[in-house]
């Protein structure tokens, strides 16, 4: 079985490559296994960025700020996506 850190180190080589829709399913797959994965989320939140998933990229920073309010990149990220929306 492969685990939920297994899943998040193969999403961010993707990253790394360029590969987001990749990324997205790998970190999917951490997060399916760990439900609280904040990092998991974050990542995921930056690849949908990328994809220009302006919501699915919301939902996953807000979630980041629901489980770890301190995160401050989940609010960057999160008003990036809204900015890019053209919701100001």
């Amino acid at each position: 079985q492969v685990a939920a850190k297994d899943f998040f180190q193969l999403g961010v080589e993707n990253m790394l490559h360029g590969n987001y829709d990749e990324a997205i399913q790998d970190f999917q797959q951490a997060i399916e296994e760990k439900k609280d994965f904040v990092a998991a989320y974050s990542n995921r939140c930056l690849a949908n960025l990328k994809i220009e998933a302006y919501q699915n990229a919301i939902a996953d920073c807000t979630q980041v700020i629901n489980l770890a309010p301190n995160k401050a990149d989940a609010y960057l990220n999160r008003g990036l996506a809204y900015y890019r929306q053209g919701n100001y």
